[in-house]
C-alpha cells in the first residue's frame, strides 16, 4: 500500500451544553481530521484530539497539521506493506505524540479488521449538573469536574444511585483550602480523583484523600513509571494522543496491569472517529473508559455508528465518516 495524497478537514460541532472546566469554556468543538489517501483512491482518516490553543496540551491544530504535512512529504509514494512499517515510519513524529497518534489512527485499519463491540456508558457532568437529566441506572461509571459543590452534588447522586462508581477530575486546581473537601470525599468511597493538585510531591501516603489517578502527568510510559515508584498513584488515566496512538496506549496497558496500576482510557471531548477507538481500548481497562453515547456532546457528529444507546449499552461498529459534516481546510 502507498500512501500518494493528503487532505485536511475541519469539523467544529457545536456543543449541546457549554462544556465549563476550570482551565476553559467551550461552545464548540474545532477539530482537525486527517485524510490519507491510498494508491487506490481509498481515503483513511484519522482525528487530531487536540485544541485550538494549548490551554491542555502542548500540541494544537496548528502544529499538528504543520508535523503531519512534514510527515506526509517524506513517506509520500512509499510502500507500506506491513503494520510494522507503519511504525517505523513513524518514528521520526516520536517527539510529537498528538500527530503520531492522528496519524496511527488513519493507518491502524489499513491493516487490521475493526470489530463491532459494546461497552457500558460513562455519563461526564461539566458543569452542568442541574441542565443534565440524571438517569443512570445503566451507567458504569459517573465522572464529575470539580466544582464549588461537588460535596453536595456527590451526597445527591450517592443518595439516588448508591452503587454507581463515581470519579472526580479537578485538573490540577485544588489546594490547602480544598483539604476538607477531599477529606469528606475520602469518605464516600469515590473510585478515583483525577490530577487534584498542581504538584505531585503534596501526595503522602498518610492523606486522607480518594486515591488519586494521574492524567495530565501519564504523558509517556517512562514518566507514568517515575510517578507510580516515587507516589502513591491508584490509577493511571491513559489518553491515547498522549502516549502516541493505538498501539503505544495498548504496550503502556499491558505494562502498567502486569505491575498491579489501575488503568481508565480517557477520552478529550472527541468527535464519533476517535470515540470508537477510545471506547474499543477502553475494554481492557479496569475502569469504564470515558464513552459518553451518540449524541451525548453533539447534536450533529461524523459517524452515526459510534456509540449508539440500545439497551443500555453502546454499540460501536466500525467507523464510517459523514463527509458532508467535512469542511476542506
Amino acid at each position: 500500500m502507498k500512501i500518494v495524497d493528503i487532505q485536511f478537514y475541519n469539523f467544529n460541532p457545536k456543543f449541546k451544553q457549554p462544556i465549563v472546566t476550570p482551565k476553559v469554556a467551550m461552545t464548540y468543538r474545532s477539530t482537525l481530521i486527517v485524510g490519507l489517501i491510498d494508491e487506490n483512491g481509498k481515503e483513511w482518516f484519522g482525528e487530531a484530539n487536540v485544541f485550538e490553543t494549548d490551554w491542555y496540551y502542548e500540541e494544537t491544530i496548528d502544529t499538528v497539521k504543520n508535523d503531519i504535512m512534514q510527515w506526509f512529504i517524506k513517506v509520500k509514494n512509499e510502500s507500506f506493506s506491513h503494520f510494522e512499517d507503519c511504525i517505523q515510519r513513524l518514528e521520526s513524529l516520536n517527539h510529537v505524540p498528538a500527530a503520531r497518534a492522528t496519524l496511527m489512527m488513519a493507518l491502524y485499519p489499513m491493516f487490521h479488521d475493526l470489530p463491532t463491540f459494546k461497552v457500558e456508558p460513562v455519563q461526564t457532568i461539566n458543569g452542568d449538573f442541574n441542565q443534565r437529566v440524571l438517569n443512570l441506572n445503566h451507567i458504569a461509571r459517573l465522572k464529575l469536574k470539580w466544582c464549588q459543590n461537588i460535596l453536595n452534588q456527590v451526597h445527591m447522586i450517592r443518595t439516588i444511585y448508591p452503587d454507581v462508581p463515581i470519579s472526580l477530575d479537578a485538573n490540577r486546581t485544588l489546594n490547602k483550602g480544598d483539604d476538607a473537601t477531599l477529606k469528606a470525599l475520602w469518605k464516600e468511597e469515590i473510585a478515583y480523583i483525577e490530577e487534584p493538585f498542581e504538584q505531585l510531591t503534596r501526595l503522602h501516603e498518610d492523606m486522607r484523600v480518594p486515591p488519586v489517578a494521574i492524567d495530565e502527568s501519564a504523558i509517556s510510559l517512562e514518566r507514568i513509571l517515575q510517578l507510580i515508584e516515587s507516589y502513591p498513584i491508584s490509577v493511571v488515566v491513559l489518553k491515547p494522543f498522549r502516549l502516541g496512538g493505538i498501539d503505544r496506549t495498548l504496550l503502556a496497558m499491558q505494562r502498567l496491569q502486569g505491575q498491579g496500576v489501575k488503568v481508565v482510557i480517557g477520552g478529550m471531548y472527541e468527535t464519533a472517529l476517535s470515540r470508537y477507538y477510545t471506547a474499543w481500548l477502553s475494554r481492557y481497562g479496569d475502569f469504564a473508559g470515558d464513552i459518553p453515547p451518540h449524541g451525548y456532546y453533539f447534536e450533529h457528529d461524523l459517524c452515526e455508528t459510534s456509540g449508539q444507546l440500545q439497551q443500555g449499552v453502546l454499540t460501536f461498529a466500525p467507523p464510517k465518516v459523514d463527509r458532508k459534516q467535512l469542511m476542506p481546510d
